[in-house]
Protein backbone atom coordinates (compact mmCIF):
# COMPACT_ATOMS: atom_id res chain seq x y z
CA UNK A 1 0.00 0.00 0.00
CA UNK A 2 1.19 3.21 -0.63
CA UNK A 3 0.93 7.15 0.34
CA UNK A 4 -2.74 7.75 0.45
CA UNK A 5 -4.64 10.93 1.82
CA UNK A 6 -5.94 10.41 5.82
CA UNK A 7 -9.68 9.97 4.49
CA UNK A 8 -8.31 7.10 1.98
CA UNK A 9 -6.79 5.38 4.82
CA UNK A 10 -9.94 5.63 6.95
CA UNK A 11 -7.59 7.03 9.73
CA UNK A 12 -9.04 10.24 12.11
CA UNK A 13 -7.30 13.37 10.71
CA UNK A 14 -5.51 13.79 13.99
CA UNK A 15 -4.94 10.64 16.34
CA UNK A 16 -3.46 7.68 14.41
CA UNK A 17 -3.09 4.97 17.45
CA UNK A 18 -5.99 4.52 20.12
CA UNK A 19 -4.25 0.72 21.41
CA UNK A 20 -5.84 -3.03 19.49
CA UNK A 21 -8.64 -3.45 21.87
CA UNK A 22 -9.59 -6.89 20.37
CA UNK A 23 -5.65 -8.20 20.92
CA UNK A 24 -5.28 -6.07 24.39
CA UNK A 25 -2.06 -4.74 22.70
CA UNK A 26 -1.41 -1.51 24.45
CA UNK A 27 -0.77 1.39 21.85
CA UNK A 28 2.75 3.00 21.36
CA UNK A 29 4.27 5.55 19.43
CA UNK A 30 7.38 5.57 17.80
CA UNK A 31 9.41 8.53 16.91
CA UNK A 32 12.28 8.31 14.27
CA UNK A 33 14.51 9.86 12.54
CA UNK A 34 13.85 8.11 9.57
CA UNK A 35 11.47 5.36 7.91
CA UNK A 36 11.10 3.28 4.24
CA UNK A 37 7.99 4.29 2.42
CA UNK A 38 7.46 2.58 -1.22
CA UNK A 39 9.29 5.34 -2.88
CA UNK A 40 11.88 5.23 -0.73
CA UNK A 41 12.50 1.46 0.83
CA UNK A 42 15.99 2.33 1.31
CA UNK A 43 15.35 4.82 4.01
CA UNK A 44 16.43 3.24 7.93
CA UNK A 45 14.84 -0.02 7.43
CA UNK A 46 16.21 -0.75 10.50
CA UNK A 47 13.84 1.30 11.69
CA UNK A 48 11.00 -0.52 10.33
CA UNK A 49 12.58 -3.97 11.75
CA UNK A 50 11.91 -2.70 14.95
CA UNK A 51 8.75 -1.33 14.81
CA UNK A 52 7.59 -4.36 13.13
CA UNK A 53 9.49 -6.27 16.22
CA UNK A 54 7.05 -4.91 19.09
CA UNK A 55 4.00 -5.20 17.03
CA UNK A 56 2.80 -8.73 18.40
CA UNK A 57 2.91 -7.35 21.74
CA UNK A 58 2.27 -3.55 21.28
CA UNK A 59 -0.15 -1.51 18.90
CA UNK A 60 2.45 1.04 16.97
CA UNK A 61 2.08 4.05 15.02
CA UNK A 62 5.02 5.94 13.84
CA UNK A 63 6.19 10.11 13.04
CA UNK A 64 9.27 10.25 11.31
CA UNK A 65 11.29 13.28 10.22
CA UNK A 66 11.84 14.62 6.51
CA UNK A 67 14.04 17.31 5.65
CA UNK A 68 11.57 20.03 4.53
CA UNK A 69 11.78 21.64 1.24
CA UNK A 70 9.48 24.43 -0.62
CA UNK A 71 7.94 21.50 -2.60
CA UNK A 72 7.50 18.64 -0.44
CA UNK A 73 4.33 17.96 1.18
CA UNK A 74 3.88 16.00 4.48
CA UNK A 75 2.51 12.49 3.79
CA UNK A 76 0.48 9.66 6.09
CA UNK A 77 0.99 6.59 4.64
CA UNK A 78 1.26 2.92 5.67
CA UNK A 79 4.40 0.35 4.61
CA UNK A 80 3.58 -3.02 5.56
CA UNK A 81 1.33 -2.72 8.00
CA UNK A 82 2.69 -0.02 9.92
CA UNK A 83 0.78 3.76 10.08
CA UNK A 84 3.57 6.72 9.63
CA UNK A 85 3.08 10.20 9.34
CA UNK A 86 5.67 12.41 8.05
CA UNK A 87 7.28 15.35 9.58
CA UNK A 88 8.87 17.83 7.68
CA UNK A 89 11.52 19.93 9.08
CA UNK A 90 14.57 22.29 8.75
CA UNK A 91 18.20 20.73 7.94
CA UNK A 92 19.98 22.65 10.15
CA UNK A 93 23.68 21.29 9.18
CA UNK A 94 22.93 23.40 5.72
CA UNK A 95 23.95 26.56 7.72
CA UNK A 96 26.65 28.15 8.41
CA UNK A 97 28.45 26.53 11.55
CA UNK A 98 28.95 29.79 12.88
CA UNK A 99 25.18 29.68 13.71
CA UNK A 100 25.76 26.80 15.46
CA UNK A 101 27.68 28.10 18.10
CA UNK A 102 25.89 26.82 21.20
CA UNK A 103 28.99 28.20 24.00
CA UNK A 104 28.13 31.93 23.56
CA UNK A 105 25.36 32.39 26.02
CA UNK A 106 25.83 35.89 26.54
CA UNK A 107 24.27 36.68 22.66
CA UNK A 108 21.69 36.11 20.68
CA UNK A 109 22.48 32.54 19.35
CA UNK A 110 20.59 31.50 16.08
CA UNK A 111 20.98 27.71 16.89
CA UNK A 112 19.08 28.00 19.71
CA UNK A 113 16.25 29.87 18.05
CA UNK A 114 16.85 27.51 14.72
CA UNK A 115 16.45 24.71 17.54
CA UNK A 116 13.33 26.02 19.68
CA UNK A 117 12.01 26.77 16.33
CA UNK A 118 11.99 23.27 14.96
CA UNK A 119 11.48 21.30 17.98
CA UNK A 120 8.10 23.70 18.74
CA UNK A 121 6.95 22.57 14.99
CA UNK A 122 7.60 18.90 15.56
CA UNK A 123 6.20 18.59 19.05
CA UNK A 124 2.83 20.27 17.71
CA UNK A 125 2.60 17.47 14.63
CA UNK A 126 3.62 14.45 17.64
CA UNK A 127 0.04 16.00 19.49
CA UNK A 128 -1.74 15.62 16.41
CA UNK A 129 -0.79 11.97 16.01
CA UNK A 130 -1.37 10.93 19.67
CA UNK A 131 -4.12 9.04 20.22
CA UNK A 132 -4.68 7.31 23.36
CA UNK A 133 -1.11 5.89 23.73
CA UNK A 134 0.51 4.50 26.89
CA UNK A 135 4.16 4.99 26.11
CA UNK A 136 6.69 7.16 23.47
CA UNK A 137 9.69 5.75 21.94
CA UNK A 138 12.18 7.83 19.66
CA UNK A 139 14.94 6.41 17.72
CA UNK A 140 17.98 8.34 17.72
CA UNK A 141 18.77 11.40 20.51
CA UNK A 142 18.19 14.14 18.25
CA UNK A 143 15.79 17.28 18.04
CA UNK A 144 12.65 14.65 17.01
CA UNK A 145 14.08 13.49 20.47
CA UNK A 146 13.55 16.83 22.25
CA UNK A 147 10.15 17.73 20.74
CA UNK A 148 8.76 14.31 22.09
CA UNK A 149 9.77 14.39 25.58
CA UNK A 150 7.64 17.71 25.43
CA UNK A 151 4.67 15.77 24.59
CA UNK A 152 5.44 12.74 26.98
CA UNK A 153 5.97 15.06 29.79
CA UNK A 154 2.53 16.90 28.76
CA UNK A 155 -0.13 14.21 28.68
CA UNK A 156 1.99 12.27 31.09
CA UNK A 157 3.38 9.03 29.68
CA UNK A 158 7.02 7.66 29.60
CA UNK A 159 9.56 8.18 27.34
CA UNK A 160 12.30 5.75 25.95
CA UNK A 161 15.36 7.36 23.92
CA UNK A 162 17.00 4.60 22.02
CA UNK A 163 20.86 5.80 21.04
CA UNK A 164 21.91 4.39 17.81
CA UNK A 165 24.77 5.82 16.87
CA UNK A 166 25.72 8.92 14.69
CA UNK A 167 23.65 11.10 17.04
CA UNK A 168 25.85 10.23 19.94
CA UNK A 169 28.90 10.11 17.71
CA UNK A 170 28.28 13.75 16.08
CA UNK A 171 26.82 15.31 19.34
CA UNK A 172 28.76 18.55 20.52
CA UNK A 173 30.49 18.00 23.51
CA UNK A 174 29.44 21.52 25.40
CA UNK A 175 26.27 21.22 24.18
CA UNK A 176 25.90 17.42 26.10
CA UNK A 177 27.25 18.83 29.28
CA UNK A 178 24.82 21.80 28.87
CA UNK A 179 21.40 22.40 31.51
CA UNK A 180 19.20 22.18 28.65
CA UNK A 181 20.73 18.98 27.61
CA UNK A 182 20.86 17.53 31.59
CA UNK A 183 17.25 18.55 31.99
CA UNK A 184 15.83 16.59 28.57
CA UNK A 185 18.13 13.67 29.98
CA UNK A 186 16.41 14.03 33.46
CA UNK A 187 12.93 13.47 31.99
CA UNK A 188 13.69 10.29 29.77
CA UNK A 189 12.38 7.26 31.60
CA UNK A 190 15.26 4.54 29.79
CA UNK A 191 17.87 4.76 27.72
CA UNK A 192 18.42 1.98 24.98
CA UNK A 193 22.03 1.73 23.23
CA UNK A 194 22.18 -0.37 20.28
CA UNK A 195 26.38 -1.01 21.74
CA UNK A 196 27.60 -1.19 24.77
CA UNK A 197 30.48 1.21 23.40
CA UNK A 198 27.57 4.00 22.62
CA UNK A 199 26.88 3.25 26.08
CA UNK A 200 30.25 4.32 27.24
CA UNK A 201 30.58 7.27 24.51
CA UNK A 202 26.85 8.90 25.99
CA UNK A 203 27.78 8.42 29.74
CA UNK A 204 31.53 10.44 28.61
CA UNK A 205 30.09 12.89 26.38
CA UNK A 206 27.12 13.91 29.18
CA UNK A 207 29.25 13.09 31.92
CA UNK A 208 26.70 10.97 33.74
CA UNK A 209 26.74 7.88 35.08
CA UNK A 210 23.08 6.70 33.30
CA UNK A 211 20.97 3.78 33.75
CA UNK A 212 21.36 2.71 29.82
CA UNK A 213 20.36 -1.00 28.60
CA UNK A 214 22.61 -1.94 25.54
CA UNK A 215 19.93 -4.30 23.27
CA UNK A 216 21.46 -5.21 20.09
CA UNK A 217 19.36 -4.06 17.10
CA UNK A 218 20.43 -8.19 15.90
CA UNK A 219 19.77 -9.45 12.20
CA UNK A 220 17.08 -12.37 11.54
CA UNK A 221 19.37 -15.32 10.79
CA UNK A 222 16.17 -16.78 8.54
CA UNK A 223 16.26 -13.92 5.96
CA UNK A 224 20.83 -13.80 6.34
CA UNK A 225 21.63 -16.61 5.06
CA UNK A 226 25.26 -18.12 3.49
CA UNK A 227 24.42 -19.01 -0.10
CA UNK A 228 23.27 -22.26 -1.00
CA UNK A 229 25.14 -24.28 -1.47
CA UNK A 230 28.62 -22.63 0.41
CA UNK A 231 31.54 -22.63 -1.91
CA UNK A 232 35.45 -21.88 -0.83
CA UNK A 233 37.04 -18.75 -2.68
CA UNK A 234 39.86 -20.17 -5.22
CA UNK A 235 42.61 -18.17 -6.12
CA UNK A 236 41.69 -18.32 -9.84
CA UNK A 237 38.19 -16.26 -9.16
CA UNK A 238 37.99 -12.52 -8.89
CA UNK A 239 37.06 -11.83 -5.20
CA UNK A 240 33.71 -9.49 -4.68
CA UNK A 241 34.52 -6.20 -1.69
CA UNK A 242 31.19 -5.30 -0.79
CA UNK A 243 31.18 -1.20 0.35
CA UNK A 244 27.26 -0.41 1.39
CA UNK A 245 27.74 2.25 3.45
CA UNK A 246 26.43 5.32 1.23
CA UNK A 247 27.44 8.57 1.49
CA UNK A 248 30.10 8.58 -1.68
CA UNK A 249 29.71 11.88 -2.58
CA UNK A 250 31.55 13.02 0.83
CA UNK A 251 34.70 11.81 -0.81
CA UNK A 252 34.58 14.36 -2.68
CA UNK A 253 33.36 17.37 -0.74
CA UNK A 254 35.49 18.24 1.99
CA UNK A 255 33.01 20.47 3.61
CA UNK A 256 31.12 17.01 4.60
CA UNK A 257 32.63 14.84 7.03
CA UNK A 258 32.55 11.10 5.44
CA UNK A 259 31.91 9.38 9.06
CA UNK A 260 31.44 6.28 6.84
CA UNK A 261 34.91 6.64 5.26
CA UNK A 262 34.11 6.12 2.04
CA UNK A 263 36.94 8.36 1.35
CA UNK A 264 39.30 5.37 2.73
CA UNK A 265 38.03 2.84 0.90
CA UNK A 266 38.59 4.44 -2.17
CA UNK A 267 42.55 5.10 -1.66
CA UNK A 268 42.78 1.78 -0.32
CA UNK A 269 41.29 0.50 -3.49
CA UNK A 270 44.32 2.19 -5.57
CA UNK A 271 47.06 0.35 -3.91
CA UNK A 272 44.69 -3.16 -4.13
CA UNK A 273 45.31 -2.11 -7.96
CA UNK A 274 49.00 -2.05 -7.68
CA UNK A 275 48.90 -5.35 -7.05
CA UNK A 276 48.80 -6.82 -10.25
CA UNK A 277 48.03 -11.09 -9.37
CA UNK A 278 44.90 -9.63 -7.70
CA UNK A 279 41.68 -9.71 -9.87
CA UNK A 280 39.08 -8.22 -7.30
CA UNK A 281 35.84 -6.16 -8.09
CA UNK A 282 34.53 -3.79 -5.60
CA UNK A 283 30.56 -3.01 -5.74
CA UNK A 284 29.90 -0.11 -3.99
CA UNK A 285 26.04 0.90 -3.09
CA UNK A 286 23.42 2.10 -0.10
CA UNK A 287 21.40 5.65 0.28
CA UNK A 288 22.87 9.31 -0.96
CA UNK A 289 25.26 7.37 -3.68
CA UNK A 290 26.66 10.37 -6.08
CA UNK A 291 27.31 8.40 -9.30
CA UNK A 292 28.82 11.91 -10.98
CA UNK A 293 31.18 11.52 -7.82
CA UNK A 294 32.06 7.70 -8.73
CA UNK A 295 32.42 8.70 -11.97
CA UNK A 296 35.59 11.01 -11.11
CA UNK A 297 37.05 8.61 -9.35
CA UNK A 298 37.01 5.66 -11.79
CA UNK A 299 38.66 8.10 -13.98
CA UNK A 300 41.62 7.80 -11.81
CA UNK A 301 41.80 4.02 -11.58
CA UNK A 302 43.95 1.20 -13.80
CA UNK A 303 40.91 -1.15 -14.04
CA UNK A 304 37.32 0.91 -13.33
CA UNK A 305 35.57 -1.44 -15.29
CA UNK A 306 36.38 -3.52 -12.23
CA UNK A 307 33.92 -1.44 -9.82
CA UNK A 308 29.74 -1.58 -10.17
CA UNK A 309 27.60 1.32 -8.45
CA UNK A 310 24.48 0.24 -7.15
CA UNK A 311 23.29 2.75 -5.35
CA UNK A 312 20.48 2.50 -2.96
CA UNK A 313 18.93 -0.56 -2.47
CA UNK A 314 15.43 -1.59 -1.53
CA UNK A 315 15.54 -3.70 1.49
CA UNK A 316 14.43 -6.91 0.02
CA UNK A 317 17.57 -6.65 -2.14
CA UNK A 318 20.36 -6.31 0.43
CA UNK A 319 20.39 -10.36 1.24
CA UNK A 320 21.14 -11.69 -1.99
CA UNK A 321 23.67 -8.65 -2.70
CA UNK A 322 25.66 -9.39 0.35
CA UNK A 323 25.44 -13.26 -0.38
CA UNK A 324 27.11 -12.55 -3.77
CA UNK A 325 30.17 -10.54 -2.01
CA UNK A 326 33.24 -12.14 -0.75
CA UNK A 327 34.38 -9.49 2.13
CA UNK A 328 32.70 -6.81 3.15
CA UNK A 329 34.67 -3.68 3.97
CA UNK A 330 33.57 -1.62 6.41
CA UNK A 331 35.94 1.37 7.05
CA UNK A 332 33.80 4.09 9.46
CA UNK A 333 35.74 6.42 11.46
CA UNK A 334 32.58 6.85 13.30
CA UNK A 335 29.71 4.17 14.49
CA UNK A 336 27.41 3.07 16.44
CA UNK A 337 26.82 -0.65 15.44
CA UNK A 338 26.15 -1.08 11.67
CA UNK A 339 23.54 -3.74 10.97
CA UNK A 340 25.32 -4.03 7.63
CA UNK A 341 28.19 -5.63 9.77
CA UNK A 342 25.98 -8.20 11.71
CA UNK A 343 24.09 -9.00 7.95
CA UNK A 344 27.07 -9.91 6.44
CA UNK A 345 28.26 -12.30 9.06
CA UNK A 346 24.77 -13.60 9.18
CA UNK A 347 25.26 -14.48 5.29
CA UNK A 348 28.78 -15.64 5.81
CA UNK A 349 30.79 -13.25 4.35
CA UNK A 350 33.70 -11.93 6.84
CA UNK A 351 33.98 -8.39 6.98
CA UNK A 352 37.20 -6.11 7.25
CA UNK A 353 36.44 -3.18 9.36
CA UNK A 354 37.62 -0.34 11.71
CA UNK A 355 37.98 -0.95 15.38
CA UNK A 356 35.51 1.78 15.85
CA UNK A 357 32.46 1.64 17.93
CA UNK A 358 30.34 -1.56 18.80
CA UNK A 359 32.30 -3.09 15.51
CA UNK A 360 34.91 -4.97 17.79
CA UNK A 361 31.97 -6.18 19.73
CA UNK A 362 30.89 -8.64 16.92
CA UNK A 363 33.86 -8.56 14.85
CA UNK A 364 36.73 -10.98 16.65
CA UNK A 365 39.82 -9.93 14.90
CA UNK A 366 41.21 -12.56 12.91
CA UNK A 367 38.35 -14.71 14.57
CA UNK A 368 35.44 -14.30 12.45
CA UNK A 369 36.73 -10.93 10.54
CA UNK A 370 39.53 -8.76 10.68
CA UNK A 371 39.92 -5.28 12.30
CA UNK A 372 42.33 -2.73 11.50
CA UNK A 373 43.02 1.24 12.94
CA UNK A 374 40.69 3.66 12.30
CA UNK A 375 42.02 6.29 9.06
CA UNK A 376 44.96 3.63 7.89
CA UNK A 377 44.48 3.21 4.26
CA UNK A 378 47.64 1.10 4.15
CA UNK A 379 46.16 -1.04 7.17
CA UNK A 380 43.05 -1.17 4.97
CA UNK A 381 44.72 -2.38 2.24
CA UNK A 382 46.98 -4.35 3.46
CA UNK A 383 43.99 -6.68 5.25
CA UNK A 384 42.17 -7.17 2.01
CA UNK A 385 45.00 -7.83 0.01
CA UNK A 386 46.09 -10.74 2.43
CA UNK A 387 42.35 -12.12 2.24
CA UNK A 388 42.65 -12.55 -1.36
CA UNK A 389 46.35 -14.15 -1.43
CA UNK A 390 44.61 -16.55 1.44
CA UNK A 391 40.86 -17.45 0.12
CA UNK A 392 40.81 -20.18 2.76
CA UNK A 393 40.89 -17.63 5.14
CA UNK A 394 38.41 -16.00 4.05
CA UNK A 395 35.55 -19.31 4.03
CA UNK A 396 36.98 -19.82 7.41
CA UNK A 397 36.28 -16.69 8.91
CA UNK A 398 32.60 -17.25 7.13
CA UNK A 399 31.81 -20.00 9.08
CA UNK A 400 32.56 -18.39 12.05
CA UNK A 401 30.99 -15.29 11.55
CA UNK A 402 28.18 -17.04 10.72
CA UNK A 403 28.09 -18.71 14.16
CA UNK A 404 28.89 -16.16 15.68
CA UNK A 405 26.00 -13.85 15.12
CA UNK A 406 23.36 -16.75 15.05
CA UNK A 407 24.28 -17.34 18.67
CA UNK A 408 24.85 -14.24 20.03
CA UNK A 409 22.67 -11.56 17.31
CA UNK A 410 19.42 -13.31 16.54
CA UNK A 411 17.05 -10.50 15.91
CA UNK A 412 14.29 -12.82 17.40
CA UNK A 413 15.45 -11.72 21.00
CA UNK A 414 15.27 -8.40 20.35
CA UNK A 415 11.32 -7.43 20.52
CA UNK A 416 11.45 -9.15 24.03
CA UNK A 417 14.11 -7.39 25.08
CA UNK A 418 12.54 -4.02 24.26
CA UNK A 419 8.72 -5.10 25.71
CA UNK A 420 10.77 -5.77 28.84
CA UNK A 421 12.01 -1.85 28.67
CA UNK A 422 8.34 -0.82 27.87
CA UNK A 423 6.66 -3.13 30.71
CA UNK A 424 9.15 -1.73 33.37
CA UNK A 425 8.52 1.90 32.11
CA UNK A 426 4.54 2.35 32.42
CA UNK A 427 5.45 0.47 36.06
CA UNK A 428 7.36 2.95 36.65
CA UNK A 429 4.31 5.72 37.06
CA UNK A 430 6.73 8.85 35.87
CA UNK A 431 9.76 8.47 37.92
CA UNK A 432 12.30 9.95 35.77
CA UNK A 433 15.96 9.36 35.69
CA UNK A 434 17.51 12.36 37.69
CA UNK A 435 21.08 13.66 36.85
Amino acid sequence: MGCADVQELGWPSDAMNTGDTSTGRRAILIVANGYPSLERPWKCPFNHRAVKAIEPFWNPSVITMRSWLPWRRAQLFSYDGIRVREVLVPHLLAMPRVLFDCRRRDRFSFRRLALLASIGCMANQIRKSLGSIELIHSIAAGRHAFAAQKVADEIGVPHIVQLIGSEVTMLDDAFARSDSFKKWIGGVHFFIANSKSLQIAFEKKTGLSLPITTIYRGVDTTVFTPRSPKFQPTNNRAYHVLYLGGHIHRAFNRQGADTKGADLLLRAWKLIELESSIKARLVIGGPMIDERGVKLFLQNLKYPERVTCLGALAAEDVPHVIRQADVLAIPSRMEGLPNVCLEAMACGVPVVATAVGGLSEVVLSETNGVLVPPDDVDALAAALINLFHNPSLIFQLGVKARKRVVEHFDSRDYGLKLIKVYNAAVAEQRKPIRS
